[in-house]
């Protein structure tokens, strides 16, 4: 009896020993939580990006006429020159206005002297007051048409109504042109437009003053402006709206006529789940994953689908859930199960 019970303590010893050592062996085994960093899915919204053809205009046009008709004598321009506002584009012959003045001063020294003894009699009270009133009257008549010839006179010359380059010329000397006629055509082009039309269905994504990108082939360059003008009705037959980017051009580089690609981002209305970039894994076949950590603070692997870039993150278009914890550091040597801390 005394040998089955030393045998019995002798079994217990050694099971309790056993699961001892299993215990030792298992804690000294267990995989240590490794550190990571967490990225919690945002949301955004995408950009979209919207290109046009268009091309260049001049912000400001203008013409130089002759108020008055006569024979060219001179165009002191042409295509292509620049003036600034005032300088003579162009000469009308003097001869005709030249008499006409002297004859309407010669007139007017007449009136004024008839006016001045005129005056000297009727303050005296000599001379009737209706006399006196027709010379008064003759007088302004003189003052007027000489004041007109000298005007006239003046308007032989045609001065450039503003800063710019010259795009149009109409006259040569010798030409005979009546009053009103449009000699010359002037561009301002320190600033200009790209313009260029929008359809309907994506009129209402542009706004006044957003930014955009217009690409000019002919000076291989990019130039950055902001839309000035939405036209508010559309083109009756295409249905599509006219809209003018402005952009600066104070060295002259880009010209009237001009072909180019006006290009524009746009915040599209519909949320999107983005992860920054380095969260982001793939395996050898090119297949995108995630880590993801669960309540217990280890990592399942998730395989995602990936869109364009929103910001400094990609979109996830499938495969995570929004309230989803990711992995964004320290998730290269990760595997299913790992335990993590951070």
């Amino acid at each position: 009896m005394k040998a089955y019970l030393i045998n019995i303590t002798l079994f217990g010893l050694i099971v309790l020993i056993k699961t001892s050592c299993n215990t030792d062996n298992a804690t000294a085994y267990q995989t240590p939580a490794i550190n990571v960093k967490i990225a919690s899915v945002e949301i955004g919204y995408q950009q979209v990006q919207f290109h046009y053809s268009g091309s260049i205009e001049a912000r400001h046009l203008s013409t130089a006429a002759f108020i008055v008709p006569g024979r060219i004598k001179a165009v002191c321009v042409q295509i292509g020159d620049f003036v600034k506002q005032g300088d003579v584009v162009a000469l009308l012959e003097t001869t005709h206005y030249k008499t006409a003045l002297a004859i309407a001063t010669t007139e007017l020294g007449q009136a004024l002297d008839n006016y001045t003894r005129s005056a000297e009699l009727y303050n005296k009270g000599s001379l009737p007051s209706v006399d006196y009133v027709r010379v008064s009257n003759q007088l302004d008549i003189a003052l007027a048409k000489q004041k007109n010839a000298s005007a006239d006179m003046a308007e032989t010359i045609l001065p450039a109504p503003m800063k710019g380059v010259i795009t149009g010329c109409s006259i040569e000397k010798g030409n005979v042109v009546t009053n009103g006629t449009n000699a010359i055509s002037i561009a301002s082009i320190d600033e200009v437009f790209a313009t260029f039309t929008v359809p309907e269905q994506e009129i209402s994504q542009l706004k006044k003053h957003q930014k955009a990108m217009i690409t000019v082939p002919a000076l291989s360059a990019e130039y950055e402006g902001e839309i000035e003008i939405i036209n508010p009705v559309a083109d009756p037959v295409s249905k599509s709206y006219t809209v003018k980017v402005l952009l600066h051009n104070y060295t002259h580089q880009l010209l009237p006529g001009m072909l180019g690609t006006i290009s524009m981002s746009v915040s599209s209305k519909t949320p999107v789940m983005t992860l920054p970039a380095d969260a982001i894994l793939k395996d050898t076949t090119g297949r995108t994953y995630v880590y993801v950590a669960d309540e217990q603070w280890t990592v399942t692997r998730k395989w995602v689908e990936t869109g364009s870039f929103c910001g400094k993150n990609i979109i996830i278009t499938a495969g995570l859930f929004a309230n989803d914890l990711v992995i964004a550091s320290g998730q290269q040597t990760l595997k299913d199960g790992d335990p993590i801390r951070f």
